[in-house]
């Protein structure tokens, strides 16, 4: 079961003068972008990926068709716009970054793998978040796809997990939430090379995205439970 609800803030949260919270929250759901940098797009603009691996641009109040562009395969989750950028993984273990006002490929990170999910982007960490069924987290920059974690030898594709990976990251603070199919959660440290900060574990598959309430995280899974996180003020950790 998860933890009793409280009003402690969740990690990254900070309390106002007057007591309200401020959430630094990014997830792969976020359509807000710097129209100062994304070229010609002068009205608000929709993103949409496609079964039938295909990217569309739509003029947010009238729907009509700005451009598309074709994806590697199947797009997973949303697209995730950041910078004047538009980030789309697909089933077939492609991440496609293209330019907001045209479509042009920017770049590609390929895995071997399908990803799961949308992408997480922090622009001013220069740092992408992807989920994907070989189990890893993946973290590339986000401006040409190569990989950000420091290996031995070798730069690292991402954060390796117990299973294939559920849902899309989230982002609180300098902590990123993680979920994947054995029922894991994990928070990642952004600030140290995304080690391993915490884990809570469910009896079951988690089945989606991790959402961040009021100074809460909740997570659900496929036994039907609803979990519910909670963190004391000065702890990372739930």
């Amino acid at each position: 079961t998860g933890a009793d609800v409280d009003s402690d803030p969740a990690p990254g949260a900070n309390a106002d003068d007057d007591g309200d919270l401020d959430l630094d929250l990014e997830t792969g759901f976020d359509t807000d972008f710097d129209h100062d940098t994304a070229g010609d797009v002068r009205q608000p603009t929709v993103f949409v990926g496609t079964e039938d691996e295909t990217v569309l641009a739509l003029e947010a109040a009238t729907g009509e068709e700005e451009w598309t562009a074709p994806a590697d395969g199947v797009v997973a989750g949303g697209p995730t716009v950041a910078d004047g950028l538009v980030y789309v993984p697909d089933r077939d273990g492609t991440l496609l970054a293209m330019g907001a006002d045209s479509g042009q490929s920017w770049f590609s990170y390929d895995i071997r793998d399908g990803f799961v999910g949308s992408a997480t982007v922090l622009p001013d960490e220069d740092t992408t978040f992807v989920g994907a069924d070989d189990g890893y987290l993946h973290v590339t920059d986000t401006s040409f796809g190569r990989r950000k974690l420091r290996g031995w030898l070798f730069a690292k594709k991402g954060v390796q997990l117990d299973g294939p990976l559920r849902g899309s990251p989230v982002v609180v603070g300098d902590v990123v939430c993680v979920a994947d199919a054995t029922g894991s959660l994990y928070g990642l440290d952004v600030a140290d090379d995304c080690t391993h900060l915490w884990h809570f574990g469910t009896d079951a598959a988690i089945t989606g995205t991790p959402a961040v309430g009021d100074r809460q995280l909740f997570v659900g899974n496929e036994d039907g439970r609803l979990h519910c996180l909670t963190w004391d003020p000065d702890d990372r950790r739930p």
